[in-house]
């Protein structure tokens, strides 16, 4: 994608097509716990890399989403699936993904710095990763209410924040594509993990709470908020003290 954009090889592990092959190949007979532990300490160390450009930083970012999507969905039914785990080991899944979800959204956002201090020629890219930072912020949210204990308040901040970065340049509502027959943008991104918070998940459990989601990306479709409610819930955001709620919604079918 970002391969017409010359560059220097960084010193990450990863930036390098035969380290990938050999980590592909290694991760074959690992469990999903493992893997996923693994690519999150490579996400990691995008944050202390030297000489990684901003396309640098995306290849590998997209390359560690590809191969870790079948370890976290992997995790993710197990972990809210009906078979019976020890404590210790639902623990050991919940802050592997979590922690997961939160290294992916600050490689994101480490890729959203040096793009807005790079050529114009990555702007174009500044709307998806937008999208993918909000994606793996609500996922770690999710996570979160999984255990129905309090949210951290920087991630409601943060989802406010990420918004205004698309909002400034009338990025907010630019249909990107995501992936195969994935296409969102940034204020769906937005109000589906503003929706996720509006809809009592501390009555459900975390199976109705991934379903949930789930069908929350088809209705977010139908969701559009008001210029007033759009401020409102993003100085909500902003403010870290209270999540999104149901009042800032209107369908735009009730029009």
């Amino acid at each position: 994608m970002l391969s017409f954009i010359p560059r220097r090889r960084s010193d990450h592990p990863l930036d390098d097509k035969a380290a990938r092959r050999a980590l592909l190949h290694n991760i074959a007979n690992m469990k999903p716990l493992v893997v996923l532990g693994d690519l999150s300490a490579h996400l990691k160390a995008l944050k202390t890399t030297e000489n990684l450009s901003a396309p640098g930083a995306m290849e590998i970012i997209a390359f560690i989403e590809g191969v870790a999507e079948g370890a976290q969905q992997a995790l993710t039914a197990l972990y809210i699936g009906p078979a019976q785990s020890t404590d210790a080991y639902q623990t050991l899944i919940w802050n592997t993904v979590y922690t997961y979800w939160g290294h992916l959204a600050d490689a994101h956002r480490l890729c959203l710095s040096k793009t807005q201090l790079s050529a114009s020629g990555l702007k174009p890219h500044m709307a998806r990763t937008i999208c993918r930072a909000l994606r793996a912020r609500s996922a770690q949210i999710k996570w979160a209410l999984f255990r129905h204990g309090p949210v951290n308040t920087e991630l409601w901040w943060e989802l406010g924040e990420l918004y205004g970065l698309a909002a400034r340049p009338n990025l907010a509502r630019t249909t990107v594509s995501l992936g195969p027959s994935r296409k969102s943008s940034v204020e769906r991104e937005f109000l589906c993990a503003a929706v996720l918070a509006a809809s009592s998940p501390d009555a459900l459990t975390a199976a109705q709470i991934e379903g949930g989601r789930s069908r929350h990306r088809t209705d977010c479709t139908a969701l559009s908020p008001e210029p007033s409610a759009r401020a409102r819930l993003f100085l909500c955001c902003r403010s870290g003290g209270t999540p999104p709620a149901r009042s800032l919604f209107e369908r735009a079918a009730d029009r």
